[in-house]
């Protein structure tokens, strides 16, 4: 008796052994960080009381991990060029952007300057970048494909 109980017991672990997860076989899913030179469009939308304010260019962004970010291309009426360092946070689809030289905190900017956190989405080709601020109404959208 004292045996079947035992190879009963047995047979019960290495059951629930063989219907546990195995978490070191299981896959674990990769989240690409943006890096390379991105090249697209970029969009400022800025909601007023009554109306709605757009203007869009066409912008490069390169992105290193060594050397930091940069902004080129159009940049001559909406989008500044902007360069400095930043920081991927991949576990909620956000970049942290530091323009260190060309944006100034204090007063009004006349063009968009690549600067602070904003969300992003990106699937190896297309880099999807956004900011809202819901005090002020102001969305920027950038919209760029990998070139290398």
């Amino acid at each position: 008796m004292k045996n079947t109980i035992l190879y009963f017991l047995i047979s019960i672990l290495l059951f629930a052994y063989g219907c546990s997860a195995n978490k070191s076989n299981n896959p674990t899913p990769t989240t690409l960080a943006p890096v390379g030179t991105f090249s697209g469009h970029f969009e400022v939308i800025h909601h007023k009381s009554i109306t709605i304010d757009s203007a869009s260019a066409n912008i490069t962004l390169d992105m290193q991990a060594a050397t930091g970010f940069k902004v080129t291309g159009d940049t001559s009426t909406v989008h500044e060029g902007s360069y400095g360092g930043f920081i991927v946070y991949q576990a909620n689809n956000t970049i942290y952007f530091q323009d260190h030289d060309t944006y100034q905190a204090a007063g009004a900017a006349a063009k968009v300057h690549l600067n602070g956190l904003y969300s992003y989405s990106y699937d190896g080709t297309t880099l999807q970048i956004g900011y809202r601020s819901y005090l002020d109404t102001l969305i920027l959208k950038y919209n760029l494909k990998k070139a290398n």
